[in-house]
């Protein structure tokens, strides 16, 4: 892996930003920052592994740090250009390309939420990654988690209604990391989301609603172990059953032993 030096990093990352409103040229210019720091072997964006669908340059993660601390003002003063930078970001598909992408795009102020909105729906179709999968549902929400999480409710409800497992999965993650800020703002009407998808839940979610329903036992254990309650009381499918069992070692031992009731019942 290439040595990086800080302080010529810093002077390449900011010789960018000099290029900031032409998106087209400011890609170009990281493209070959990303293949300056590549590692051997991964220069040009060669495959990674036969675990990844995208390419991969292996930049030490230094450097995307510092491209984003550059950029990340610009983005969010001029937030027309910066959707247009993190567009073209987002179909360089590489892997760094896509990780910019969504560090960024999650920065924008809220004046921007209905485009930002519109982009993590449709990248979340689009993805395979599971890594970014979770960036999506992290980074990609972090300025609608702390500025408003009313509006993070409805966009994981628009998620939940796409076909594919993707979005679903971005949706629950998102709401994951909603109630791990403690930032919840309508907790029935987060219950509520969640209902629909207890039902049986398909193998593909079954994990992903399951670390949801961790935080969800963090958050609030005793309105958590009432939901699961009713969960079983109205689907005791194959699905509902093995996410409710699964979670029985995220509570304490009194609602353990409720839970395994209504498990056996």
């Amino acid at each position: 892996m290439p040595t990086v030096q800080i302080t010529q990093l810093r002077a390449q990352c900011r010789n960018l930003v000099d290029s900031f409103g032409d998106a087209d040229k400011l890609t170009r210019q990281v493209d070959k920052l990303l293949e300056l720091y590549a590692t051997r072997g991964k220069r040009q964006g060669k495959v990674h592994s036969t675990a990844t669908v995208l390419k991969r340059y292996d930049v030490p993660q230094a450097v995307l740090r510092q491209l984003r601390l550059e950029l990340l003002p610009r983005v969010q003063a001029e937030p027309k250009a910066g959707l247009a930078l993190v567009d073209a970001f987002w179909a360089r598909r590489t892997w760094e390309h896509r990780l910019l992408a969504i560090r960024l795009l999650g920065t924008l102020p809220e004046a921007a939420f209905f485009q930002v909105g519109k982009r993590l729906i449709g990248w979340s179709q689009e993805n395979r990654e599971e890594a970014l999968l979770r960036e999506l549902a992290d980074a990609g929400t972090q300025t609608f988690r702390e500025l408003d999480p009313a509006a993070l409710l409805k966009l994981a409800g628009k998620l939940f209604k796409k076909k594919d497992m993707h979005p679903k999965a971005t949706g629950l993650l998102a709401l994951k990391a909603l109630l791990e800020s403690s930032r919840v703002a309508n907790f029935p009407e987060l219950l509520s989301l969640l209902t629909p998808l207890s039902k049986n839940p398909p193998k593909s979610l079954r994990p992903y609603l399951l670390e949801v329903y961790a935080a969800l036992i963090a958050h609030s254990p005793g309105e958590a172990l009432y939901f699961l309650q009713q969960r079983l009381a109205e689907s005791p499918d194959e699905g509902t059953r093995w996410v409710a069992r699964q979670s029985l070692k995220f509570f304490q031992a009194d609602r353990r032993k409720v839970l395994q009731e209504a498990l056996e019942g």
